[in-house]
């Protein structure tokens, strides 16, 4: 368990099944070649000239590969070591993707990611599937140098076929399998629930490679914001956050914590992916986390299907699955979905922000099908998720 200073995020991320969201416990790291450099279907990629950051350092100046993968879980309260990752410049057969997801990127992201210390793309590079390579993703503040903030994402990403064996990795492939770790489905299950295909400008590998980046930047920026005076301590209020007079905080139609605490509780510092928060509770009206995965222990699709619709419905606040398992990951998948719904289209000719990611549940006569992303720009739809995304981009 790390100190309450280590923040950690993940988009996916495993350690068994036990994966980190937000920093993951590495499962094991072995030195490998980068990747090949990969034919990517759909948007024109941009020349690879890598964009500036203030101070007119480039974005890749901030990247390093990290081929043998570093894992921080046992000494998160310092930063990593020097001289742990090499350059990547735009010869890299990574270099491409980056370049594109920071041009994609909301300036207010982009310049966040400038303000890394470090961004890491974190081997193995060959794992055979998310959920055994995702622990090489992670984002934390050291408790003993609060002013510098580190995220990597998984050298994997780069490797990784869709479930049909097609590459590249495209987004709905991403979420698909990142959906199906958060579930644990047995995986022989035929019939998990899966994302059909994006809009087309969302559906190619640089989203991909920006949900990622989201991901574990929303972990760091979770301690950052939240706690940003006091490193290793549990000393804030996350029921804080956004809320003003009569504004409602971000949590204020999510979750609910036990009644003397007043709201929810603070979370571990390190949370395992897939981790599931047994303190605080989605508020009433919605299936708690623990009755879908009863039945999905007992690979009963039959019964947590419908239950699992109920999270996507139109009313409900949050942007996806992963989202639900505590209120930590609530707001990175939140800050997350924010990045994807509001890049700069137009940056890359074909490329443009998530409008739509079908969902399919399979119940017992037939398949819920719902839609988080477009339910959220059809008139009036997804409020309190808007409340929410509206929290996050003030502090991006």
């Amino acid at each position: 368990m790390l100190p309450r200073s280590a923040i950690r995020g993940s988009c996916f991320m495993i350690r068994g099944l036990s994966l980190l969201c937000a920093g993951i416990v590495i499962a094991g790291c072995f030195a490998c070649a980068p990747p090949p450099a990969m034919a990517f279907s759909g948007p024109s990629p941009l020349p690879i000239a890598s964009p500036t950051c203030p101070g007119d350092s480039t974005f890749l100046s901030h990247v390093l590969l990290v081929s043998a993968g570093y894992d921080p879980s046992n000494n998160v309260a310092n930063p990593p070591p020097p001289g742990i990752g090499t350059p990547i410049d735009s010869n890299s057969p990574y270099a491409p993707a980056l370049v594109n997801a920071f041009q994609l990127a909301p300036t207010a992201f982009q310049s966040r990611l400038c303000s890394l210390t470090a961004i890491y793309i974190n081997g193995p590079a060959n794992c055979g599937s998310l959920a055994a390579c995702t622990g090489n993703s992670w984002g934390y503040r050291p408790a003993n140098a609060s002013n510098q903030s580190y995220v990597a994402i998984s050298a994997a990403l780069w490797t990784l076929p869709c479930a049909d064996g097609t590459t590249p990795y495209v987004l709905s492939c991403f979420e698909s399998d990142l959906l199906d770790a958060a579930l644990g489905l047995p995986a022989a299950n035929a019939q998990k629930p899966r994302h059909g295909h994006a809009n087309s400008e969302a559906e190619n590998f640089y989203m991909t490679i920006l949900a990622a980046l989201a991901h574990e930047v929303g972990h760091m920026r979770w301690f950052q914001y939240l706690n940003p005076n006091q490193p290793g301590t549990p000393n804030y209020n996350p029921n804080s956050f956004c809320a003003s007079g009569i504004q409602p905080g971000f949590f204020t139609y999510s979750w609910q914590g036990p009644q003397a605490q007043g709201g929810i509780t603070v979370p571990s510092s390190w949370l395992p992916f897939g981790y599931r928060d047994p303190t605080n509770l989605h508020l009433p009206g919605d299936p708690q986390t623990a009755t879908i995965d009863y039945y999905i222990r007992n690979n009963d699709l039959r019964n947590a299907a419908p239950l699992l619709d109920r999270l996507y419905l139109n009313g409900d606040p949050w942007p996806s699955f992963f989202s639900t398992l505590s209120p930590e990951e609530d707001f990175v998948e939140t800050y997350k979905f924010y990045v994807l719904t509001h890049v700069q289209d137009g940056r890359i000719v074909g490329a443009g922000h998530l409008k739509s990611l079908p969902t399919t549940i399979y119940g017992a006569a037939a398949p819920y099908n719902e839609n988080i992303p477009a339910d959220y720009f059809s008139n009036n739809g997804k409020p309190h998720l808007h409340i929410k995304t509206d929290c996050v981009a003030g502090i991006i």
